[in-house]
């Protein structure tokens, strides 16, 4: 592959265009099938609305505040853009080459329904929905939580978030109705590894108040921790007490680890005979005066390793030192066998195991019986007063204790019953927002009587589908999908609509979530690849999910649903040695093959344009391509840059 000045120079002109090509390519002329008036894929249930119906309600309200607002809609996206966007927010990656071709080959008047339930069936659809709904409840990315090392997220490590993404795909697979999840995820208790969905309350580490604060937000679509020191500022009728009332459900739950002392203490002797094995050890491979702490600090090489935790990685050279846990770093040369590293994931994986424990008596009366109150910690403290407060359902009802049942259980019936309809009103809204970009109500989880929705007609008639129909996320998501809202082209002449219009679609950064697979897919290294592509996409997505955790995500537990792209993800993508191997056109690889199986260079320049944008290039696109791959370079280096100009574009790096 070329130097990067030489790189610069080329992307200078063909990446700058192709980045501007989101302005020309986002639509086709004319021909167009409204999926939304095409006949339903699937059978529609009795006393249900057709999808369709459902549909077009919704971009009725839509529609007549553009007409009030004087704003004509972008019209519908051509076929290789519903496709593209729909699997990424379906299946979070891209999609193949044959499938590109095969769906626009398509010409049958229901073919984005089709398209849809194939996708809502595809394998990935489950995996990939679960690592949204991770991220959703428990603030943090599955790759960054796991590593448990920032405050707050200690319980998502060791196995516990892999078993709860696992446990969530199970669910979505299963199509398990929402408001039956929800309920077992508010009332889920005993240890992390026999039940998974108790890792959601796990997750808050005991704490009443941020505990409750998540089940408020996720569940009813409101911030109730505004009211937890004092009455809400701006919103007059949330009082602090409202606040403990909803605390005091959750007081009583305890998080605890699994006092098992003798495995613990054996984990700790492996861990710290592991790092002395690491201590100046690097004379081995012939660096000398690289001990420990050096080793931390400086330059990786290939053979380096890295404690994860208690658990054991194999090491890269293009991981940034920055990246290696202090005292963590290891030579294979030095350091552990095969088995002592799977002995020390499973050590790991055991210690994190916590238990939720939540007793069914009465709060109130073990509380009296805590001696010496004053000389507890302040945390402790407020947790016994808090056990002190009659529970109390948000804007609602006080509740009494009942005898044997646990308050956590009153509080989950409440909220899933949706007689109050809040339940069911948050994850229309979440949904909708998910998928467009930005809910009626934004932010999605923050239902305030400041904070009126855009379209509230719209709202109500997605929530009492989403009521009608039992909490069915994958209808939901039917429903969403089919909609010309959501159908809308992204490119748009003139000043922006705001974007509380729905006029376009939202240009969106891929997600940390999305991007290692689309990557991954693009690159012909997601598994489908030979043998020796497979290999190095294998070794190449464990090494993008660990560092775009610590380069892209959040570990230290600071809620959030929103990635923007930013400079350290530009230059990690630019400049990773890592990424490029997988690139390079060598004997097995995907871009060595597209090159032997392609007769001639504009086939293989539409064969990379459907293997990274999903289309074909456009004239003055092919134009730029076939003048950088007939230039004086070599005929491998030459695609090489031009296929990694491609992936670093500003088209491929966001659902459009």
């Amino acid at each position: 592959m070329s130097t990067p000045s030489a790189l610069r120079t080329f992307v200078g002109g063909l990446a700058l265009l192709l980045g501007a090509g989101l302005a020309v390519t986002a639509m086709v002329p004319g021909g167009l099938v409204d999926p939304a008036a095409a006949e339903e894929a699937v059978v529609t249930p009795s006393g249900l609305e057709p999808v369709a119906d459902v549909a077009a309600k919704l971009d009725a309200v839509i529609e007549a505040r553009l007409e009030a607002e004087g704003v004509k809609p972008a019209p519908l996206c051509d076929d290789a853009t519903y496709l593209r966007r729909i699997s990424l927010d379906l299946r979070g990656t891209v999609p193949t080459p044959a499938e590109v071709e095969a769906f626009l080959a398509d010409r049958s008047p229901d073919r984005r329904a089709k398209l849809v339930e194939r996708f809502l069936a595809d394998e990935a659809y489950a995996p990939y929905q679960a690592m949204w709904w991770y991220r959703t409840l428990t603030g943090v990315g599955l790759f960054a939580g796991r590593r448990g090392t920032g405050e707050g997220v200690r319980n998502l490590a060791g196995g516990n978030g892999e078993a709860f993404h696992d446990w969530l795909t199970e669910q979505i697979a299963a199509n398990r109705p929402f408001d039956e999840l929800a309920y077992e995820l508010i009332t889920a208790e005993g240890r992390t590894d026999e039940n998974p969905a108790a890792v959601y309350i796990a997750r808050w580490e005991g704490n009443p108040n941020n505990t409750i604060g998540a089940i408020a937000k996720h569940f009813l679509g409101v911030k109730i921790q505004c009211a937890q020191c004092h009455d809400h500022v701006y919103e007059d009728t949330w009082k602090q007490k409202d606040f403990q009332g909803m605390a005091a459900f959750v007081a009583p739950l305890t998080v605890r680890r699994v006092p098992e002392y003798r495995r613990l203490r054996e984990l700790q002797e492996k861990v710290q005979i592991a790092r002395q094995k690491a201590a100046g050890r690097s004379d081995d491979l012939g660096r000398p005066g690289r001990g420990d702490d050096a080793m931390d600090g400086g330059d990786a090489m290939d053979g380096d390793g890295a404690m994860d935790g208690a658990g054991a990685m194999d090491g890269d050279a293009n991981q940034p030192p920055a990246q290696q846990p202090r005292g963590g770093r290891y030579r294979d040369a030095a350091g552990l066998s095969d088995a002592e590293r799977q002995e020390l994931r499973d050590l790991a994986k055991f210690r994190a195991t916590v238990e939720v424990v939540d007793p069914p008596v009465d709060p109130r009366l073990a509380a009296r019986r805590r001696p010496a109150r004053e000389n507890l910690p302040e945390a402790l403290r407020d947790r016994l007063d808090l056990l002190a407060v009659t529970p109390k359902l948000w804007m609602a009802a006080t509740l009494e204790d009942t005898p044997g049942v646990p308050r956590r259980m009153l509080l989950a019936r409440w909220i899933t019953g949706d007689e109050h309809g809040a339940f069911g009103r948050e994850l229309a809204n979440r949904m909708w927002g998910a998928l467009l970009g930005r809910g009626f109500v934004d932010p999605v989880d923050d239902f305030n009587s400041f904070n009126d929705a855009s379209h509230p007609e719209a709202l109500d008639v997605l929530t009492a589908d989403v009521r009608a129909a039992g909490y069915d996320l994958k209808r939901l998501t039917r429903v969403i999908v089919s909609t010309r809202a959501y159908q809308r082209a992204s490119t748009w002449e003139g000043d922006l609509p705001a974007t509380e219009l729905f006029a376009r679609a939202q240009v969106r950064p891929l997600t940390t979530d999305q991007l290692p697979f689309a990557l991954l897919r693009a690159a012909g290294l997601d598994g489908a690849a030979g043998r020796g592509a497979r290999r190095e996409g294998e070794r190449l997505r464990e090494l993008l999910a660990r560092i775009f955790s610590f380069v892209f995500d959040d570990d230290e537990g600071a809620e959030s649903e929103d990635f923007q792209g930013s400079i350290p993800q530009g230059l990690f993508l630019m400049n990773s040695q890592a990424i490029q191997r997988g690139l390079r056109a060598e004997r097995g690889m995907p871009l060595q093959r597209l090159l032997a199986s392609s007769r001639s260079d504009e086939e293989r320049v539409k064969r990379l344009w459907l293997a990274v944008y999903g289309r074909e290039p456009v004239a003055h696109e092919k134009k730029v391509a076939l003048k950088a791959v007939r230039g004086p370079k070599d005929e491998s280096d030459a695609y090489e840059d031009l296929f990694w100009a491609l992936l670093n574009s500003a088209e491929f790096m966001s659902n459009h």
